[in-house]
C-alpha cells in the first residue's frame, strides 16, 4: 500500500492502493481533504486537525481498517532494481509485491521491457537491471524512458532443470518521470571484467565434466554470486543488462532457430586453428555465449560457421533453454567467413601398427538406415579423418530410427551404412594407398541416464 498527497489550491487529494498478485487494486480515495498549507511528503500523514472538514471522522474509521489491513500485505516500496535482484541467483524479495522501483527502459522486446537502474550501488554481483514482464505493459513507453513501477517479484523458469530468471511480473506503471535519457550499453571486457574463462560453477567442485555431476542444483543451494571465478555467476551478475560484445567471433554453426555462440575481443582459452574453442579437463569455457532471437523480430542467419567475424553485437542478457545468452537488438551480421570453407584434413594417419593407432570421433547427425547423408559421412572419414582404425560416433539410431522402445540393433544400419565406404575413392597424397575405412560393425549403447 502506498499513499500520496498532492496540494493543489489548498487541497490534498489521499490515494490508498494496494498492489497485489492481480495487480493495482483500488480499495479507497478519499479527496478534497484540507490539509492547511503545510507540506506534506509522500505517505499517509495527516497532521492538523484545525483544518479538516466534519466529514473526516466517517472517513478515517474504514481508512483506519485499511491501513491496518495493508500491515499484513507484504509489500516494499523504494527498493533499487540492485536490491531486487540481490547477490546471489535468486531474488531476496521472491514472492513479494513492490512499488515505486525506478529505472530506465534499454530495450524492449515482444512480451516486456528491461529496466535500468537509476541508483547503481557499484557491486558487480547485483545487476543493475531486470526485467519487466507485461504483454501489453509498456506499449506507450519508449527506450530512454525513466519510470517508476510496481509488480511482483517471480523467478520463471520454463523446465525444472534451468536456472530462473528474475523479472518483475504483473506491473503497474506509478508514473513517467522523463523521456529522452541516454541509453548506453555496457561494453563487456571494459566496462565489465572479463568473463571467466574456466570453471562455470561453484558448485559439484567446479568442474562441470566431474562425475558424478549436477549433485547440487542452484535453485536450492542460490550461492553467493562470484562473478571474478565462475561463468554462471558472471553471467547472472549482468542479467537483464543492455551489453555490447566488441569483435565477435562465431564458435559454432546456428542451431534450427540462429542461436550462435560467440566470444568477444575478451581473454579466452582454447582458442583452436579454425577460431573456436576446445574445451578441455576443468576448462569448459565459460566465456563463451550464446546470441538468441533478436529483439525486433528479424532472424539470426542460419549459414554462420566457425571462425566467422561478426559484426558488433548490442542486447540484452537473459537466460532461456539452459543457457545464458544476449538477446540482440537486431540480427547479427557475418562481416568475414573463414576461408576455406571446410578445415583441411588431419595429418594423423594410422600407421597400421600398434605403435600408431589412431582414434576419431563424429557426430553423425540421427544416423539411421534411412537416412541419406551416408555417403558424405563416408567421404569425411576417409578422406577428411583419414580412416582411423577406431572411431567414436555419436546420434547414432538403431534399425528402427527414432522409435523409443527397447531395442538398440543396429543390423540393419550397418547393412546400409557400410557399403558406401567401398565407393570411395581416397584423395590423392602419400597416404592413397591405404585402404577406405575398413568399417565392420557398429554397437549401439543406450544409457538410460544419457
Amino acid at each position: 500500500m502506498f499513499g500520496s498527497v498532492d496540494r493543489r489550491r489548498g487541497t490534498g487529494f489521499l490515494e490508498c492502493v494496494f498492489f497485489g498478485a492481480l495487480g493495482r487494486v483500488y480499495l479507497y480515495i478519499c479527496s478534497c481533504i484540507y490539509i492547511g498549507r503545510e507540506e506534506v511528503e509522500p505517505g499517509i500523514a495527516i497532521h492538523s486537525d484545525s483544518h479538516l472538514p466534519s466529514f473526516l471522522p466517517n472517513v478515517m474509521a474504514p481508512l483506519s481498517r485499511l491501513l491496518a489491513l495493508s500491515a499484513s500485505v507484504a509489500v516494499s516500496t523504494a527498493l533499487t532494481i540492485a536490491e531486487i535482484n540481490g547477490n546471489k541467483f535468486l531474488s531476496p524479495y521472491r514472492d513479494q509485491t513492490v512499488s515505486n522501483v525506478t529505472g530506465v527502459v534499454t530495450a524492449k522486446g515482444p512480451d516486456g521491457l528491461w529496466l535500468r537502474s537509476t541508483q547503481p550501488d557499484g557491486d558487480e554481483r547485483t545487476s543493475e537491471s531486470v526485467y519487466v514482464f507485461g504483454r501489453t505493459f509498456g506499449a506507450n513507453l519508449t527506450v530512454g524512458d525513466t519510470i517508476v513501477v510496481g509488480g511482483r517479484v517471480a523467478e520463471y523458469r520454463s523446465n525444472k532443470d534451468y536456472i530462473y530468471l528474475t523479472q518483475i511480473s504483473t506491473p503497474v506503471l506509478q508514473g513517467r518521470l522523463s523521456s529522452g535519457a541516454a541509453v548506453k550499453p555496457l561494453v563487456i571486457g571494459k566496462d565489465t571484467r572479463d568473463p571467466p574463462n574456466e570453471q562455470y560453477s561453484s558448485l559439484d567442485g567446479g568442474d562441470v565434466f566431474a562425475v558424478p555431476n549436477n549433485v547440487s542444483q542452484i535453485s536450492v543451494a542460490n550461492p553467493e554470486l562470484q562473478p571474478k571465478k565462475f561463468g554462471l555467476d558472471f553471467w547472472e551478475s549482468l542479467s537483464g543488462e543492455l551489453v555490447t560484445v566488441k569483435k565477435p567471433t562465431a564458435l559454432t554453426k546456428p542451431n534450427s532457430f540462429g542461436d550462435t555462440w560467440v566470444a568477444g575481443n575478451w581473454k579466452v582459452s582454447g582458442r583452436n586453428g579454425r577460431g573456436g574453442l576446445t574445451m578441455t579437463d576443468k576448462d569448459a569455457n565459460p566465456e563463451a555465449i550464446i546470441i538468441g532471437t533478436p529483439l525486433d523480430g528479424t532472424k539470426n542467419p542460419t549459414g554462420t560457421k566457425m571462425g566467422d567475424s561478426v559484426e558488433e553485437i548490442t542486447g540484452i542478457v537473459s537466460y532461456a533453454f539452459g543457457f545464458y545468452r544476449i538477446l540482440p537488438t537486431t540480427a547479427i551480421k557475418i562481416t568475414k567467413s573463414q576461408a576455406p570453407a571446410l578445415p583441411p584434413a588431419t595429418k594423423l594417419v594410422s600407421s597400421g601398427k600398434c605403435d600408431g593407432i589412431t582414434f576419431g570421433d563424429y557426430n553423425v547427425e540421427n544416423l539411421a538406415p534411412t537416412s541419406d547423408h551416408h555417403p558424405d559421412l563416408a567421404n569425411h572419414i576417409v578422406n577428411y579423418m583419414k580412416s582411423p582404425d577406431l572411431i567414436f560416433i555419436q546420434e547414432v539410431q538403431d534399425d528402427n530410427g527414432p522409435t523409443n522402445d527397447a531395442g538398440t540393433f543396429s543390423r540393419k544400419l550397418s547393412q546400409h551404412f557400410f557399403p558406401f565406404f567401398s565407393n570411395v575413392v581416397p584423395d590423392n597424397g602419400p597416404h592413397a594407398s591405404r585402404p577406405a575405412f575398413p568399417a565392420s560393425h557398429i554397437m549401439t549403447i543406450r544409457d538410460a541416464g544419457v
